[in-house]
């Protein structure tokens, strides 16, 4: 009779948490980008190299009698003119692609046209990566436009369906990327959990993402896990909604054996995520000391639930583990309108390195302008945590 009771419990319980987990989700709905946001945003066109000496039409590698709708799949063909060729053009059209994906050759450059479009065809795979970028070097990739299937997705589970995977890989260059839709991230950079000679996991490295859109991804806009000198600037992502996290820029290591080094986001723009951007580094802390260097400036979130969050660590670590070393900057970022708050800072901080806020400023919806400190956000825990006005 007890374990029936007990098991009756867990069902209730588990009840309960998917009825909440649902009704938060269901708060957030889809909005329109304001005009006060879009104002903010430059993005200029990426043409890189402008001859058209040596670069290959994709288009040429297509079969007789091939549409120009976006309805049929032509994976292996527009692969097949990656693989041969340093230089491609996308067609100036829609296209799709199947959930194998697209891989990226090293040494490689891509270019998308006016009206080029990856669309993937509906999946029921709960990871894949439209375009994938895994222990690759020097590539470069301009104007792409990527379209995830959220919409037509077969089920409900998993959450790694990305739109740009990059793991383990060097010298990416992103330019104006409109990524949307995806069933996961619109970009993730992270590793394939490979050593290098330390017996840390190889990073991503020498990343660029510059003047970029990323829109209705179901997890996260773009999810930072392992890398070194990451350069994110000048990029909008808006309505991230679908599953845990949902945050525009999730800055999450997920082991001990990750690097966090040299990450700068410079003028990122969210609006209308659970959480502009999210910190969470609890899982890095471990047997080897880490030293953390991320520095984000002039992030400016309208509307979201959590403009910026700073996650809790775990309580103790076993083995008496060290606590990370470096920095975290937020510098000269304004959060405005947000739903829930403008900043939290979860509980048992004391195994975080130091995480600086300077000349932060909140605006609520009556439009009135308050400075970061202590008194002006929700603060659980002051280890680590420094404010400057």
């Amino acid at each position: 009779m007890k374990k029936y009771i007990k098991y009756l419990a867990v069902i209730f319980v588990s009840f309960i948490f998917q009825m909440g987990c649902g009704q938060n989700n269901s708060k957030m709905e889809y909005k329109n980008i304001p005009g006060k946001i879009q104002a903010r945003v430059f993005f200029y066109n990426a043409l890189g190299n402008k001859s058209s000496e040596n670069k290959f039409l994709l288009e040429d590698n297509l079969p007789a009698g091939y549409v120009k709708d976006g309805s049929v799949d032509y994976t292996k063909y527009l692969q097949k003119g990656i693989n041969d060729n340093k230089i491609v053009i996308f067609p100036n059209f829609p296209i799709m692609v199947n959930d194998t994906g697209l891989v990226l050759e090293n040494n490689s450059e891509i270019y998308f046209q006016e009206n080029s479009e990856i669309i993937l065809q509906k999946s029921n795979k709960d990871t894949y990566n439209i375009l994938e970028i895994h222990n690759k070097h020097n590539i470069k990739i301009f104007n792409p436009k990527i379209t995830g299937d959220r919409k037509e997705h077969f089920g409900n589970s998993g959450e790694h369906g990305m739109g740009i995977g990059i793991r383990s890989s060097k010298q990416i260059e992103i330019y104006n990327s409109e990524i949307s839709n995806c069933w996961g991230d619109g970009i993730y950079i992270g590793s394939l959990k490979t050593y290098d000679d330390s017996g840390n996991f190889i990073p991503s490295e020498d990343i660029i993402i510059k003047n970029s859109k990323l829109d209705y991804n179901r997890r996260n806009g773009i999810s930072i896990t392992c890398g070194r000198n990451i350069n994110v600037s000048d990029v909008l992502i808006s309505n991230t909604i679908g599953t845990a996290p949902m945050a525009a820029v999730d800055i999450e290591p997920n082991n001990n054996k990750d690097y966090m080094e040299k990450i700068v986001l410079e003028n990122i723009i969210t609006f209308n995520n659970r959480f502009g951007i999210q910190l969470v580094l609890k899982k890095m802390v471990g047997i080897r000391k880490k030293n953390v260097d991320v520095v984000i400036n002039k992030h400016y979130d309208f509307g979201s639930k959590i403009g910026f969050r700073v996650a809790a660590f775990k309580n103790t670590y076993e083995n008496n583990f060290p606590k990370l070393d470096g920095n975290v900057l937020v510098n000269d970022c304004i959060w405005e309108n947000n739903t829930e708050k403008p900043i939290v800072i979860q509980k048992n901080q004391k195994y975080s390195c130091l995480v600086n806020f300077e000349k932060g400023k909140v605006v609520d919806k009556n439009n009135n302008l308050t400075k970061v400190n202590k008194s002006s956000i929700e603060i659980h825990d002051n280890f680590n945590i420094k404010f400057t006005e």
